[in-house]
C-alpha cells in the first residue's frame, strides 16, 4: 500500500503545480485502490484527505472540504496523529469550512488541531515550530475573535503572530494579519 500512497502523493503534486483537477482525481482512485488493499492505513486516509481538500479549495466547494475533515477523522483511528503535520492540515480544512459555511464551531476544532501540531513539533524538535503552523493558529485565534468579540482571542492572537514575525521577519502574510488582529483588538 506504501506504492499506491507515493503515486498518489505524486498525483496530488501534479495538481498543486498545475493547479489542476484532474490530476486530484487521479490521486483519489490511487488512494481508493490503495484502500481497497489495506482499509487501515493512515496515510492513505490522509492522501485521500488532502487530495479532496485541495479539490474542495480549487472549486470552492464545501462538500469536498468536508470529505477531507471526515477523511482526517479516518486516519486518526488507524494512528495518523503520529504525523504533526497532519494536525496542520487537518485544521486548514477545518478553517476552510468555518469560512465557507460561517460556523464558529469549525474554527474551535481548527484550534484545538494547530494546538495538537505545534505541541507535537516542539515535543520533537528542540522547542522549534515551523512559522507556517503558527501563522494558522494565529489566523485561527483571530477569527474566533470575530466570532466571540472576546478580546482575549485577539490578544493571543497578536502574540502568536508577532511570534512568527520573531520566527521569520519576512513573512508577509503573518506581518498582515498580524496589523489585522491589532485592528480588530483597538
Amino acid at each position: 500500500t506504501r506504492l499506491w500512497y507515493l503515486f498518489g502523493s505524486c498525483s496530488n503534486e501534479l495538481g498543486r503545480y498545475f493547479n489542476d483537477e484532474t490530476f486530484y482525481n487521479q490521486a483519489i482512485d490511487k488512494f481508493q485502490y490503495g484502500l481497497s488493499l489495506n482499509q487501515s492505513d493512515p496515510l492513505l486516509w490522509y492522501g485521500l484527505a488532502l487530495a479532496h481538500f485541495s479539490i474542495g479549495e480549487l472549486v470552492h466547494d464545501p462538500i469536498m472540504v468536508e470529505k477531507a475533515a471526515r477523511f482526517c477523522s479516518r486516519a486518526l483511528e488507524f494512528g495518523g496523529q503520529i504525523i504533526p503535520q497532519f494536525w496542520n492540515d487537518w485544521g486548514v480544512a477545518l478553517m476552510k469550512l468555518a469560512e465557507m459555511k460561517d460556523d464558529k464551531s469549525y474554527v474551535e476544532a481548527a484550534i484545538e488541531k494547530f494546538e495538537q501540531a505545534i505541541q507535537r513539533q516542539t515535543e520533537g524538535l528542540d522547542g522549534d515550530v515551523d512559522p507556517e503552523w503558527l501563522y494558522n493558529y494565529g489566523c485561527a485565534l483571530d477569527f474566533m475573535g470575530d466570532f466571540t468579540e472576546d478580546p482575549l482571542y485577539y490578544e493571543k492572537a497578536v502574540q502568536t503572530l508577532a511570534k512568527v514575525l520573531q520566527i521569520d521577519p519576512h513573512y508577509g502574510n503573518a506581518r498582515y494579519n498580524l496589523a489585522m488582529a491589532l485592528s480588530h483588538l483597538g
